[in-house]
């Protein structure tokens, strides 16, 4: 007696595209009640990114942003549902990656305006889910480390619930994360709260990091992970924060994998950052391909990989992105990797 709501291709493992025609009222049941663990988690990617698009649409025009209760409403059922795993919900309150809304426009992307929709919408999503965020931040397995899936998963649903919350009341959370971290026994327990606080501006994300290094700087594996931390600092500043960092006494250009801890999470995972609107962020990277050319060809022409993307920005920065990959491939003495590499990008 009742239209249904269809839940397609249930144990379907293929990478399938589907174009379903389904309303965001149908995706909101499925995200809330579908049994197929997969179907449930593409229902709520699907709802996100209509949200962050629309809101981005929203700030363009001036116009009110879309109504966000239904998505909380079934992220927090997700939440409650005791017969979902934890790892499950960890996954599910993961919104998509501003990479993955630059891909999907395709073309004239803002980055800047995809990152202020995304937050947005995660801030707003974590305003109404508030407490129940908060609980699943606090509840860490306690004593050593058991790398067993119960207690794995505990933690990815703790730190994701963590991570979602600041977006809503960041000094609480930061408060928390600091805690977490002071008293963390193992690694994940460490890195887990770190990572929330590195992607905060609070003043407890400096004291974090600093400790971090000061305990662990002999260790060039955790070296490099705080070295990616750092390049994934949100903010106008991001370029001039990672040259800053070029000149720590642990980062050398003759260290491929410390290149690539630094700059090309930089280039790779900092969209807003390394497409800096005044074209900061390519000319930092620029910079460093040239230099990395006279040492290494190999990794130098594979750090230019981090362009690809400039293709689908708006055209200021496509032709910010363009200078900078000229200037290389003009350099003299350009290795034959790097020219062809950047030869392509600019064709």
């Amino acid at each position: 007696t009742e239209r249904p709501v269809l839940s397609i291709n249930r144990g379907f493992s293929a990478p399938v595209t589907l174009t379903t025609g389904q309303q965001d009222d149908e995706m909101t049941f499925l995200m809330a009640h579908d049994c197929d663990t997969f179907n449930r988690w593409e229902a709520g990617q699907t709802l996100a990114r209509s949200l962050i698009l629309s809101t981005m649409q929203a700030m363009n025009d001036g116009g009110t942003p879309p109504d966000i209760a239904a998505f909380a409403g079934a992220l927090a059922q997700t939440l409650e549902a005791a017969q979902l795993e934890p790892a499950f919900k960890a996954q599910m309150l993961a919104l998509p990656s501003e990479a993955d809304i630059a891909n999907m426009l395709g073309r004239n992307v803002d980055p800047d305006l995809v990152q202020r929709a995304r937050d947005q919408v995660r801030a707003r999503t974590a305003g109404q889910l508030s407490g129940v965020l908060e609980a699943l931040a606090s509840d860490l397995p306690e004593g050593a480390y058991s790398p067993d899936p119960d207690s794995t998963g505990r933690r990815s649903l703790a730190y994701g619930a963590l991570s979602l919350w600041s977006a809503a009341a960041p000094d609480e959370a930061a408060a928390l994360a600091s805690r977490q971290f002071a008293s963390a026994q193992h690694m994940s327990g460490v890195m887990g709260p770190l990572g929330v606080l590195a992607s905060l501006d609070v003043p407890q994300r400096d004291d974090a990091l600093a400790a971090f290094h000061a305990k662990y700087g002999n260790d060039h594996l955790l070296v490099d992970k705080w070295f990616t931390l750092h390049a994934m600092r949100p903010g106008t500043d991001a370029a001039s924060h990672v040259r800053k960092l070029m000149g720590h006494d642990d980062f050398s250009i003759a260290r491929p994998n410390r290149v690539r801890a630094l700059i090309g999470a930089f280039a790779g995972m900092n969209q807003a950052g390394f497409n800096a609107a005044n074209g900061e962020g390519y000319d930092l990277v620029a910079e460093v391909i040239m230099r990395l050319d006279e040492r290494n060809p190999q990794v130098a022409a594979r750090m230019a990989g981090g362009f690809r993307s400039y293709q689908i920005m708006e055209p200021g920065r496509r032709a910010r992105a363009q200078t900078a990959l000229a200037r290389i491939r003009d350099k003299d003495g350009l290795s034959k990797d790097t020219l062809e590499m950047v030869t392509r990008l600019l064709a």
